[in-house]
């Protein structure tokens, strides 16, 4: 059998974060209403405030 070489993600839940500066940029590109100038999809934003928590509770420099 062949041996597949695999990347080794580490998760956000494995790294020490105290002290650390990181680099959120979460895609949020949501469309934004013409008229009244406000987002009408606010569903990336949402889901991205989970992560932006757990680096700051976890006392990191967002």
């Amino acid at each position: 059998m062949e041996e597949v070489n695999r990347i080794r993600m580490t998760s956000i839940d494995d790294v020490a974060l105290k002290g650390k500066t990181v680099l959120f940029r979460p895609d949020i590109n949501s469309p934004i209403d013409p008229a009244t100038k406000k987002i009408v999809n606010t569903n990336r934003l949402e889901k991205a405030a989970p992560t932006l928590t757990h680096l700051l509770e976890g006392g990191a420099k967002v």
